[in-house]
C-alpha cells in the first residue's frame, strides 16, 4: 500500500511540472492572431497570444469562462468573462504601434454600463443590481461592437439591453432601434 501511494505521489508530483495543458485555441478570421487557453499547475486559466511576430505571449488569466472575439481587422480583441456567478465582464485589448496587444481600461467596464443603464432609466445611483452580465455579440465594423447587458437584484430586472460600444472612442451607443426589446421590471413588492 505504502509502495502505490509513493508512485502515486510521484505521479503527481512530475504532472506538476508537466507544465499547461492545453484546453483549446481560437484563430482570428483572418488567420493572423491565434490565443490558445492553458490551465497551469496552480489550476489558473491562461490565455497565450500568437502573432505573425510574437509567439506564446500572456495576454491574461482568468478563473472562470471565457469567450474570445477578434475585430475584423484584428486591431481588438475582446474577452467575455464570467468572473463571478453573479458577474461577467468585458476586457478589451488593443494592438499598438509595436504590434503588442495592451488592455485598454484599469477598470471594469461592467460599471460603466450599469451607470448608463442607471442613468436611461432614471434608477438612483445606489440601485442594486448585484447579479449582472455583459455579453459581446458581433462587431458592425472595425471598432464598434455590439453588446447586451442584463441583470437583476434588490432593484429588480434589467433584461435585453442590447447597445453598441465604440472601443475607438470608448462610447456607450444606446439607439431606439437596439432598444425596443430591452425591459426593465420594478421589484415585486
Amino acid at each position: 500500500m505504502n509502495r502505490l501511494i509513493l508512485i502515486i505521489s510521484i505521479l503527481f508530483s512530475l504532472n506538476a511540472f508537466a507544465g499547461p495543458e492545453f484546453i483549446d485555441s481560437i484563430t482570428s478570421e483572418s488567420g493572423k492572431l491565434k490565443i490558445s487557453k492553458y490551465r497551469n499547475a496552480e489550476n489558473q486559466n491562461i490565455l497565450l497570444l500568437d502573432t505573425p511576430t510574437q509567439k506564446g505571449v500572456l495576454l491574461y488569466t482568468y478563473g472562470r469562462s471565457i469567450r474570445i472575439k477578434f475585430s475584423p481587422d484584428d486591431t481588438y480583441i475582446v474577452l467575455d468573462d464570467e468572473c463571478f456567478s453573479n458577474a461577467s465582464d468585458l476586457i478589451f485589448f488593443r494592438r499598438g504601434d509595436d504590434s503588442r496587444y495592451r488592455k485598454l481600461h484599469t477598470e471594469t467596464l461592467r460599471e460603466r454600463f450599469l451607470d448608463k443603464i442607471k442613468s436611461d432609466y432614471n434608477l438612483p445611483e445606489d440601485a442594486d443590481f448585484f447579479h449582472f452580465y455583459l455579453v459581446s455579440r458581433d462587431w458592425d465594423n472595425d471598432h464598434i461592437i455590439n453588446i447586451r447587458a442584463w441583470g437583476y437584484g434588490k432593484s429588480g430586472t434589467i433584461d435585453n439591453w442590447i447597445c453598441s460600444y465604440d472601443v475607438l472612442n470608448d462610447k456607450i451607443i444606446v439607439s431606439p432601434e437596439t432598444m425596443k426589446d430591452a425591459k426593465y421590471e420594478k421589484p415585486k413588492s
